[in-house]
């Protein structure tokens, strides 16, 4: 009696989708990490008052706004999945714009009667279009993992770095806009300088971060991956 066959998902491993996903799933893990641990240690010793107020908002991140900003991920794939069929940025931000928007936790914080809301929605617009096109590019491209993927998407290191550049640019525009609008950000007055505080280190942490995975991505790739001969086959060393 024959063997049964193998279902065609299980032979062909994960999809690419699913890479990038877990990629930036893993990302964001990070990055929670990173802001949780710093603010728990900000507040100045003795000013105990206002930890209730922090660990609030805690509580509220992990109780609710976890799960937005994966949602917000799951909306980025799917863009960037109507995107690769022939659609155009303007059709893909009609259609996907707003739910990206909903699950934005920026956007979800930022009073809306502030004189630079309108300023805040169309950064948070140009960083989605962004978005997209790189997750676009890179389910665009071959390979088994998202190193792999990077490096056909980017064929050089300063080309990825470019892009990600636009994106960090556009993040810290946007906590300028925060920093030098006091009215902008929904958030209890006694904590707001500290938050503050936090979105600024984690972003000079998500920078260290696109340093970190370039150098794992095409440096350090680069010792391991086996010489090419003029015929294309790889040289046996």
């Amino acid at each position: 009696m024959a063997p049964p066959r193998k279902s065609r998902r299980a032979a062909a491993g994960p999809s690419l989708r699913d890479i990038v996903r877990e990629e930036m799933v893993r990302e964001i893990e990070m990055g929670e990490k990173f802001a949780f641990e710093r603010l728990e240690r900000i507040h100045p010793l003795g000013i105990f008052l206002l930890r209730p107020l922090t660990y609030a908002l805690m509580a509220e991140y992990r109780r609710r706004d976890s799960r937005r900003v994966r949602g917000q991920l799951d909306t980025l794939l799917k863009a960037a999945e109507w995107k690769m069929n022939g659609h155009g940025s303007a059709a893909v931000n009609r259609r996907y714009l707003g739910e990206y928007l909903r699950n934005d936790l920026i956007h979800r914080r930022a009073n809306r009667r502030s004189k630079n809301f309108g300023a805040l929605r169309n950064l948070l617009g140009e960083l989605f279009v962004s978005r997209v096109d790189m997750i676009a590019r890179l389910m665009g491209s071959r390979g088994g993992s998202y190193e792999e993927l990077t490096r056909d998407a980017f064929r050089t290191r300063r080309e990825a770095e470019r892009f990600l550049a636009q994106q960090l640019a556009i993040h810290d525009d946007i906590i300028r806009l925060f920093e030098e609008d006091a009215g902008l950000l929904r958030i209890p007055g006694p904590v707001r300088g500290h938050i503050l505080r936090v979105v600024r280190e984690t972003y000079e942490y998500a920078k260290e971060r696109v340093s970190e995975r370039m150098d794992e991505i095409f440096t350090n790739s680069a010792a391991s991956t086996p010489k090419r001969s003029s015929g294309g086959r790889a040289s046996a060393g």
